[in-house]
């Protein structure tokens, strides 16, 4: 995501080299360094109106759309809203690898893991090492769908590339999950060597009982942490529309029905499950969810 913000900036920069005047008259580049100082800073607020007024200008701009769904976001609105943001910056742009990432993760948070693995397959593929992409695949592989082998492929690919002790921990657990006792001791042994002495003390747990229990694994950290819905904000569905009728629209109230659930406001709601009944993958996401509030990475 930095490389492509540096090189958005670098090509107005450059206009503004090449073409001194161009740059006082260009009020998508002043909109678009406003927005994004005031997203730095965490005014939100503040950054989503500018990046709302430069699509009243120029509505093709799939940066402003990815940047105006992560500020909501982190304002806390509710996922319909972000998720159509992002949605337009791939209409607009169909390899903004960024706006696939988040795309995964959000639809992962809503247990629609096949919609989160197809984002989040298409981010690493257009770019191979897109770090937090392909940390976020193999733990929805894992804990989504329960597919060992392909979360195992993301996990070594992160782990033999980056020194991360939560991709080697994550790593052990898929080996666990598919009853490769030996590469699990393996991981173990690596975790110990890295100090990460929880991390391994858990996989050994683990060997023991003979099972995964992500009731009693509060270590294991959610992809995506909730936020408080902020019902002041809604966004108008206008997917279906192009050129220069699209526009955002981040006024008025929202829909009296209920929204697409946070997995922090429902988990308890959504299932109890008897005592020693294995887990379904949405139930195992919708525990782990519950468990805690922090990213792994």
């Amino acid at each position: 995501m930095k490389i492509r913000l540096t090189l958005i900036i670098s090509f107005f920069f450059l206009i503004g080299v090449v073409f001194p005047e161009a740059v006082s008259a260009n009020p998508v580049k002043k909109l678009f360094e406003e927005g994004m100082a005031y997203y730095a800073q965490e005014k939100y607020d503040a950054s989503i109106k500018k990046f709302e007024k430069l699509l009243e200008i120029y509505p093709e701009f799939a940066p402003a759309y990815h940047y105006l769904g992560l500020a909501h976001k982190n304002k806390g609105t509710v996922e319909d809203e972000v998720l159509y943001l992002f949605n337009m910056a791939i209409k607009i742009d169909p390899n903004y690898a960024e706006s696939h990432e988040q795309l995964s993760k959000a639809y992962y948070e809503l247990a629609e893991f096949d919609k989160a693995i197809e984002h989040g397959e298409k981010a690493v593929k257009l770019k191979p090492d897109f770090l937090t992409a392909r940390l976020a695949l193999a733990w929805i592989y894992l804990l989504g769908k329960q597919e060992q082998d392909p979360a195992i492929t993301h996990f070594s690919y992160v782990v033999k590339r980056y020194d991360i002790p939560y991709a080697v921990f994550g790593l052990g657990l898929a080996y666990f999950m598919n009853d490769e006792r030996a590469q699990v001791m393996d991981i173990i042994t690596q975790l110990k060597g890295k100090s990460e002495d929880k991390l391994a003390a858990n996989l050994e747990n683990m060997l023991r009982q003979g099972y995964f229990d992500p009731d009693n694994n509060n270590f294991i950290t959610p992809l995506v942490a909730p936020k408080k819905r902020d019902p002041s904000v809604s966004v108008k569905d206008i997917q279906n529309m192009s050129g220069a009728e699209l526009r955002v629209r981040l006024r008025g109230t929202p829909q009296e029905e209920a929204p697409r659930r946070r997995s922090s406001d429902t988990a308890q709601n959504q299932f109890n499950p008897p005592q020693q009944q294995p887990l379904t993958g949405e139930q195992r996401l919708r525990q782990l969810q519950n468990n805690s509030s922090n990213y792994p990475y």
